[in-house]
């Protein structure tokens, strides 16, 4: 589990620690952004663009996608990352990713995250759960770093169902 802050100061003084820079724009989500009101004498129909909610609607967060933010943080190839070897700079990252997609992507089952990266076992991807997730409650630095990498999944998804990539 991911540490619960109480205060705001807390969280400024976290996101600051990690670099998190608030935008200075606000963000709406496309779901928010409405045509501009036209005011005329005859009646106008305003039609949203359908793209955006049709693409909105079938974009589904990755478990690849997730890996790819876990390899570059930790500076592995993902195809390395996601193969068979067991070398203790693979496993890590590997165990990090299986953590991460457990909490961000709730809709995926044990099975469809195993089957994700690389065709594990779902026992595989428990036992890197549950070894990540007991380094967490006792190493701060590793938490912080599961936050970090949360918030940059988030972000990769966000530009992805806002820009269409």
């Amino acid at each position: 589990m991911l540490a619960i802050i109480s205060n705001a100061e807390e969280i400024k003084a976290r996101r600051a620690r990690l670099g998190y820079v608030m935008p200075k724009a606000p963000v709406v989500p496309l779901h928010r952004v409405r045509a501009p009101v036209v005011t005329a004498p005859k009646r106008i129909e305003v039609v949203p663009d359908p793209t955006a909610y049709e693409y909105r609607a079938t974009y589904r967060p990755t478990v690849k996608a997730l890996a790819k933010v876990v390899a570059g943080y930790y500076g592995v190839d993902l195809e390395e990352m996601l193969g068979p070897r067991r070398l203790k700079h693979l496993t890590k990252p590997r165990h990090v990713t299986y953590y991460l997609a457990r909490q961000i992507l709730k809709h995926k089952s044990l099975p469809e995250i195993g089957k994700d990266l690389g065709g594990r076992d779902h026992t595989t991807i428990l036992h890197g759960v549950r070894k990540i997730d007991k380094l967490v409650k006792s190493d701060q630095s590793l938490a912080d770093d599961m936050f970090y990498l949360a918030h940059q999944y988030k972000q990769v998804t966000a530009h992805h169902v806002y820009w269409g990539c």
